[in-house]
């Protein structure tokens, strides 16, 4: 889609692997800041629902006199609440993009660890002009990686990619 009037910021759980380390207000703080220089549009910082409360002063102060921002802390409804009239989701590597991209929003994501990374941009100055990606075969790619406890138990994951891995292992030999 080709619409939307602010730009959604996203947090993580503050403990999620998926980190790598990074204190994710921090980067909330810095990206809002980054965010400015690009857009004049009005941004919402949405916290993970797993954001500690101790967490949430330090936002309010960052943010709190500025006009421009509104929190979403603790969140209130859904990250698809969130997501209207959203032109572009901001993401460090957070599933959320995966929620944007599959209603239409475009995303940016920070690190390569994003399983949304082969179909969002990275750079935050992409903001007024985020890419639109084909999506259709990453959809596909990411459909085909999902597999259930029940499907795991029964050997169905290793039946499928088992030939696969020995390939890649014969190649590396």
């Amino acid at each position: 889609r080709k619409t939307g009037s602010h730009v959604l910021i996203v947090g993580q759980k503050p403990d999620d692997a998926s980190l790598r380390g990074c204190d994710i207000v921090e980067w909330m703080i810095d990206t809002v800041a980054e965010v400015r220089r690009h857009t004049e549009r009005p941004i919402v910082v949405r916290a993970h629902p797993a954001t500690l409360a101790r967490d949430f002063p330090k936002m309010k102060k960052a943010f709190g006199a500025n006009k421009d921002v509104r929190l979403d802390i603790p969140p209130t409804g859904t990250i698809n609440d969130a997501l209207r009239d959203c032109w572009v989701a901001v993401t460090y590597s957070s599933s959320a993009a995966i929620n944007a991209l599959l209603n239409g929003i475009p995303a940016i994501s920070i690190l390569p660890a994003s399983m949304a990374w082969p179909v969002t941009d990275h750079d935050l100055s992409m903001v007024e002009h985020p890419t639109l990606h084909e999506r259709e075969q990453w959809l596909y790619d990411l459909c085909y990686a999902q597999w259930s406890l029940d499907e795991t138990a029964r050997g169905l994951v290793w039946a499928r990619l088992k030939d696969r891995l020995l390939q890649r292992l014969d190649r590396r030999g």
